[in-house]
């Protein structure tokens, strides 16, 4: 007989993801001058009833000036909340800039 009582924390633990990746177009100019620019994300959060809720946000990001192609932003805390942990997961934000040279 299998115990199954633990299994929402294996579920949690290999296949809820807590962190969330996104990336971001920029042009030359707005890598180069900087730029704080909002961003919608789907983010997950527990309710009260202990359910998974999705949500649509919106978060700032402040891109400094000079900023290369692939650079990686995090944004501490701004993930996705898991039911097996009682802190979010990070926001990251991959750079990838466009435009002429």
């Amino acid at each position: 007989m299998f115990d199954f009582s633990n299994l929402e924390d294996i579920f949690d633990k290999y296949f809820n993801q807590k962190d969330i990746y996104i990336t971001l177009r920029l042009t030359r100019e707005q890598a180069k001058s900087g730029i704080s620019i909002p961003i919608e994300i789907s983010r997950k959060t527990i309710n009260k009833g202990n359910s998974n809720v999705i949500k649509k946000e919106i978060e700032m990001v402040t891109i400094p000036r000079n900023t290369k192609h692939n650079t990686v932003i995090n944004l501490n805390g701004k993930g996705n909340q898991c039911s097996n942990s009682k802190e979010n997961g990070d926001l990251y934000v991959k750079i990838k800039i466009f435009g002429k040279k």
